[in-house]
This record gives C-alpha cells, sequence and structure tokens, in this order.
C-alpha cells in the first residue's frame, strides 16, 4: 500500500499488527494531493490501482476528490472507474461494497472560518 494521508482501518482499537499494513486491511485510503507545476494526478492514481479498494485521491488545486472502484491488480493494475466529485456534491463513503455515509465535498475541501 502506498504511503498515504489518512486511511480507515479494519480491525478492532488495538488489533492491528506492528508493521506496514497491506491495502487489502485498508477498508479507505486518502492521499491529499497538493500539486506544483507540472504535477500529474495521474501517478497518484495509478500508484493505488491494484493495492487499496477504495482509495480517494484530494486534489487540492482542482478542489476535487477523485474516487476509485472495481480495481483490478496485474502487472500494471488499474482502476476500472474514477469518480471526481467537485465542490457542492456529495461523495459516498463506500466501505466493504456498502455505503455507509454521503460526505459534503465542500467541507471536506474548504476549512471552516475561525470564529
Amino acid at each position: 500500500m502506498p504511503d498515504v494521508s489518512l486511511a480507515v482501518l479494519r480491525g478492532a482499537p488495538g488489533s492491528l499488527p506492528d508493521r506496514h499494513l497491506m491495502g487489502a486491511e485498508a477498508g479507505l485510503a486518502v492521499e491529499i494531493f497538493d500539486p506544483g507545476p507540472g504535477d500529474d494526478l495521474v501517478p497518484v492514481i495509478a500508484a493505488f490501482a491494484g493495492s487499496v479498494p477504495a482509495p480517494w485521491v484530494v486534489d487540492l488545486c482542482g478542489m476535487r476528490i477523485e474516487a476509485q472502484a472495481e480495481q483490478v491488480g496485474g502487472e500494471w493494475p488499474a482502476c476500472r472507474q474514477v469518480q471526481s466529485y467537485e465542490r457542492d456534491e456529495a461523495i459516498p463513503l463506500v466501505l466493504d461494497g456498502r455505503v455507509v455515509a454521503e460526505l459534503d465535498i465542500t467541507g471536506l475541501l474548504l476549512p471552516s472560518p475561525v470564529t
């Protein structure tokens, strides 16, 4: 599993092994992508293909989240479906093939105002 910014892991608290986790042990992996000039989102998405069940790539510059599904492994891992969610949309949080929540993209991408 690539290094990720955030992961939702399977298992009870304290039950996780003391080692680098395998992709199948993650219910969701999230990578925060803040591109510089010339950086491309495609290699970031490809890094997760076949290794994590349903990764998200949060593109801070593009203000969107790329959610991947239906991954297939092999010599050249690929993702059969990539859905892009933008501001004012809701993204389904899918764990083990079941939608457990719908999250507001604007709330995930934009910081809350300090009061």
